[in-house]
Formats: C-alpha cells, structure tokens, sequence
C-alpha cells in the first residue's frame, strides 16, 4: 500500500490513504480521487455467459491459422476481429435469451462456420 506523502489534505499530498483515497498531481493541478471497490456480479446470466466465453476462447486457441483465415474474412466484413465473430456466434447459439439481452438481435449471425 502507498503511504500519503506531505499533509494529507494539502496541495503536496500523493500517494494513497486506506486504499480509498488517491491524491496526485496532473498538469500541475493536485487531485483527490476516491478509488470505488471492484463488485463483482455473480449472476447466474453472467456466469452462463462467462462460461461460454471461456469454450469460445479455448476453441479459438486450437484453431490452426488455416481455421481462423475463414472467421477472420467474415469477421473483417463486420468490422470485428475473428474470435470476437466466434463469441458472438457461441453465445447466440448456445444462450439466445443472453444474446438478445446484451443488444444483438437473435439470428443475425449465422451459424454455417460452427
């Protein structure tokens, strides 16, 4: 943990009180930011969609550059990365109420490369 160096309110403060507070200067201007502690959620749609994501990229690691050449072209016509074409695949297949939840319309990508 950093230690708070000079006054802890003053103009000279830096560094971190109870990992909570954050003083530091920018551009000459003394800052105090409060540092929010990560929540993480644990919902039973986000652990299915995590879980998905973690297959997606496993699968992707055992593809061969000539296996990624097809979902890399397709993916390019989107604008995306191929494992990113692959994630979105995955999941509208495999939980399409999750798909429709986080903002894709289902059934816009097809599935002719899974």
């Amino acid at each position: 943990m950093s230690r708070v160096l000079g006054p802890l309110l003053s103009v000279k403060a830096s560094g971190s009180y109870a990992n909570t507070l954050i003083f530091q200067t920018r551009q000459g201007q003394p800052r105090v930011m409060f540092k929010y502690p990560h929540r993480p959620s644990r919902s039973a749609l986000q652990q299915k969609i995590r879980a998905i994501y973690g297959e997606a990229i496993s699968e992707w690691r055992r593809f061969t550059d000539e296996e990624r050449a097809p979902w890399n072209e397709e993916a390019k016509k989107l604008g995306i990365s191929g494992v990113n074409l692959l994630l979105k695949k995955m999941v509208a297949r495999r939980y399409p109420v999750a798909y429709e939840r986080i903002g894709y319309a289902a059934g816009v990508y097809s599935n002719a490369n899974n």
